[in-house]
């Protein structure tokens, strides 16, 4: 088995800090510590921006960490054997965060309270809305499965933090 070393790309760095970046400000500003905007009724609740800033947070910080040196990948893409342990439970913890944050807030648009307006375009679906329960049951499956996602990677990588 091959390994690379991937050597640190300074522009895939600066993209991931970019990204930490405007997730920090999106979710300090969602949450009041940094005032653009004014919240107006009917406005998701804070921990909705807050959510959504975490998940750029760490998309951009997964992608700075798989741009560091130390850490290296076998040639089937997966993280070579000598990957430190703790590159490897930061990445884990990394993509759980992206995965539950996006089933946290696919769950509050399905199950939360308060009426949804649901829009769908496309090329050849048009410009049209749908109702509440409609677009809520399509969330909602959405959030199964993204729930069911994250207990996939929760124990595949969990197993592989093991070996």
């Amino acid at each position: 088995m091959s390994q690379t070393d991937t050597p640190a790309d300074k522009s895939t760095i600066a993209c991931g800090l970019l990204t930490v970046a405007m997730g920090a400000f999106l979710a300090l500003q969602t949450s009041g510590l940094v005032n653009v905007g004014t919240r107006t009724e009917g406005d998701a609740p804070t921990w909705i921006g807050v959510c959504a800033g975490l998940i750029f947070i760490a998309g951009g910080l997964a992608v700075v960490l798989q741009s560091l040196p130390f850490a290296k990948f076998a040639a089937g893409g997966d993280f070579s054997a000598d990957t430190p342990t703790w590159v490897r439970s930061v990445t884990l913890a990394l993509v759980l965060t992206i995965v539950g944050g996006l089933a946290a807030i696919g769950g509050w648009v399905a199950f939360g309270p308060g009426t949804r307006h649901f829009q769908v375009v496309g090329m050849f679906i048009g410009s049209d809305r749908i109702d509440d329960a409609l677009g809520r049951a399509i969330f909602g499956v959405g959030t199964v499965l993204t729930g069911l996602i994250f207990v996939v990677f929760a124990i595949t990588g969990a197993r592989r933090l093991r070996r």
